[in-house]
Parts: structure tokens; C-alpha cells; sequence
């Protein structure tokens, strides 16, 4: 199943790169996903 939850900007903690996910999106901690980067398109 595919579900839009938004569009997130990667931030730096500590020594790792997090995406920030709101709690309205309904991601519960331990959830697995799968990151696919899309070129950028210029308008």
C-alpha cells in the first residue's frame, strides 16, 4: 500500500541525518520505510 505523508527536509542529529515526520502523519516508532530520492525537476 502506498500513502502520501508529506514532504520532509533531511536535518542534521548528532551524527546522523533524520527526516522529521510530524505525529499527525500516524508513524508509530520502530515503523520501517523505504527512502527513494526523485531528481528535482526545475520549473
Amino acid at each position: 500500500m502506498k500513502k502520501k505523508l508529506g514532504n520532509f527536509v533531511a536535518r542534521k542529529v548528532g551524527n546522523s541525518i533524520a527526516l522529521m515526520v510530524p505525529s499527525k502523519a500516524g508513524v508509530k516508532p520502530g515503523q520501517r520505510f523505504e527512502l527513494i530520492q526523485e531528481d528535482k525537476i526545475a520549473l
